[in-house]
């Protein structure tokens, strides 16, 4: 009797074992994603535009993060006719805000804020950047190229203690083009990266073909680490073609050119 329990027992635990294995296998594994997201206010071709790039990444203490852009976008450069007379505001090129979770203010998910307005002096080559965190901003200028194929860089730059440096290189007509930016919270914080959202003026200059334009989104850790990404495609169209003018819309149009001729004669006569 005692042989015949202990042999039920070790069958048991084989089977509960053989049981855990074949649900660990059917069970996907969790994994860190990036979502991504992509609004322009308009999406017809050869149109200027603004557009919202929404990437929200898992919780990181470094991030770097990277945004492709598919072939055909370009960047178009303020003049001084966007700055509205001689005592207007600079234009608003872009907005990044930077989110995540802080500790010391767990109510407000927003870490930082980068201004870039187009520079009054030079519209065309530099740009402002202003940096805040809530405090005073940290104000400074950089070199710009809204050339195809051109490339800026932002920093890197300290505001109190948070490391923030990005780099654009546009799109031509046959590359794509990359926006990085590398985020690290100040030290001894806990502060974590959790996403990235720019708001963009409407100095993008949409594709001149229709058709579908997928863009991709990163995160990595900046130590190194998985690679984590996302996709969004929005589709780029042509404008709506003029409505077709029907027979009877046609007999409409002409009577109705046919009464405001004769009204106008009758007007010279009298």
């Amino acid at each position: 009797m005692v042989t015949e329990k202990r042999k039920g027992m070790k069958a048991s635990v084989v089977l509960a074992a053989m049981v855990v294995v074949i649900a660990a296998a059917l069970v996907p594994a969790v994994t860190a994603t990036v979502n991504l997201d992509i609004t322009p206010d308009t999406g017809i071709a050869g149109e200027r535009a603004a557009y919202m790039v929404d990437v929200a990444t898992g919780e990181y203490d470094c991030v770097i993060v990277n945004v492709t852009m598919p072939p055909g976008f370009g960047a178009i450069a303020p003049t001084t006719g966007d700055f509205g007379g001689q005592w207007g505001d600079s234009p608003l090129i872009a907005t990044a805000y930077l989110y995540g979770v802080n500790p010391a203010s767990l109510g407000d998910p927003l870490l930082a804020t980068v201004k870039f307005t187009a520079n009054k002096n030079n519209p065309t080559t530099k740009m402002n950047v202003s940096i805040s965190d809530g405090g005073a901003p940290a104000n400074f200028i950089i070199s710009v190229d809204y050339n195809p194929g051109g490339e800026t860089y932002v920093g890197p730059a300290n505001v109190r203690g948070m490391n923030i440096s990005g780099h654009v290189t546009l799109p031509t007509e046959t590359r794509n083009g990359y926006l990085n930016a590398t985020i690290e919270p100040p030290t001894g914080t806990d502060i974590k990266i959790d996403g990235v959202k720019i708001v963009f003026g409407k100095f993008v200059q949409n594709p001149t073909e229709e058709g579908l334009y997928l863009f991709t989104a990163s995160a990595t850790p900046c130590g190194g680490g998985n690679l984590e990404s996302g996709t969004a495609t929005i589709h780029i169209r042509g404008p709506a073609p003029l409505p077709a003018l029907t027979p009877i819309g046609l007999i409409a149009l002409v009577g109705l050119l046919s009464v405001v001729l004769v009204g106008a004669t009758v007007r010279r006569k009298k």
